[in-house]
């Protein structure tokens, strides 16, 4: 996946959950080479005296193919309307009310389809590395 790829799947889904009634805070999104083990990652910091998340900001895997981001930038936008929950009742509530809504699997972990995706695309890298 490449930055104009991401930013086309950010909008998309911003949409629907938008269109769900979610406002959203101000966050960035990127694509990370360092994400090895998961598919995207949301990151933010915590004021320690006010409780205030600021520095939002969410990863996706630079070797996420595109036909199965849209899951995932879902899965990490959630994150970013409820980063405290974690993956507890508020992440839950607002991704089954996706689900039913425009057909998602979000869950708290990825898909069949989108891991298998991944694991095929990183194979196929590992096998070219080691051809030389």
């Amino acid at each position: 996946m490449n930055q104009q790829e991401l930013k086309i799947l950010v909008v998309k889904c911003q949409k629907e959950l938008e269109d769900l009634g979610y406002r959203f805070p101000k966050y960035k999104y990127s694509i990370s080479n360092r994400l090895t083990r998961a598919l995207g990652k949301c990151y933010y910091r915590v004021n320690r005296m006010t409780g205030e998340v600021f520095d939002l900001q969410i990863k996706i895997s630079h070797d996420l193919p595109f036909n199965v981001g849209a899951h995932t930038v879902m899965h990490e936008l959630i994150h970013v309307l409820d980063p405290l929950s974690d993956h507890g009742y508020g992440f839950k509530r607002i991704a089954q009310e996706v689900n039913r809504k425009y057909g998602y699997t979000i869950s708290t972990y990825a898909n069949k389809e989108s891991s298998a995706a991944i694991r095929q695309v990183r194979a196929e890298k590992l096998a070219r590395v080691r051809s030389y």
